[in-house]
């Protein structure tokens, strides 16, 4: 067995290649979180919500969501071929680049909008955004981190990515919604991005 296949099956820590900036792509990493998190918690919890405001019936409702989850078992693979053509490192700038700039237009028009198919349509774009992470941040984390460390530095990262900034988001959402100024939350989610992108 080749050196390489020993570190792929999780064999050597020497057959492992050093990452430059390990540091900087973890924190991305982490950083990148908030926005998947973001598009699942408006898909479970807010279209429920919004069922009252935009008038539409149980079964539209549930019809939105089923579709959410279908898309996204189309979207994560499509997207993860994507990056195998193109590279990991651009797939995850792509989705730094589109995140930055579709995050605050995004979520005012899902805040605005009286349709629940446009509401659909919205959440579908903040899936496609997503997808770009969800199909490669396994790897890339899995990629940073010797053998040795591996499932910790996975693990951790996942966690605290997701403590830190997913499991805050719908309170720092409902913070700035009751300050009055519900559109600094997507603001608030362009700056976690842009760190995430100069990282």
């Amino acid at each position: 067995m080749s050196a390489g296949a020993a570190g792929a099956a999780g064999g050597s820590p020497a057959a492992t290649k050093p990452v430059a900036n390990k540091g900087l792509i973890t924190v991305s990493i982490m950083l990148a979180t908030v926005m998947q998190v973001l598009d699942t918690t408006i898909a479970n919890v807010a279209l429920p919500h919004m069922q009252g405001s935009l008038s539409a019936a149980q079964d539209t409702i549930t019809w939105v969501l089923t579709s959410y989850i279908v898309a996204s078992a189309v979207a994560i693979p499509v997207t993860g071929w994507l990056s195998d053509r193109i590279g990991r490192k651009n797939n995850m700038l792509l989705f730094s680049g589109l995140a930055l700039v579709g995050s605050v237009p995004l979520l005012t028009m899902l805040g605005q909008t009286t349709s629940p198919y446009a509401a659909f349509g919205l959440v579908m774009a903040g899936l496609i955004i997503a997808s770009f992470y969800t199909s490669i941040s396994g790897v890339v984390k899995a990629e940073l981190f010797p053998s040795t460390v591996r499932a910790l530095g996975v693990g951790f990262t996942y966690a605290v990515g997701n403590a830190m900034f997913g499991g805050t988001a719908e309170y720092v959402a409902l913070w700035f919604k009751s300050a009055g100024n519900e559109g600094g939350f997507g603001w608030y989610v362009t700056a976690l991005i842009a760190i995430a992108l100069v990282a």
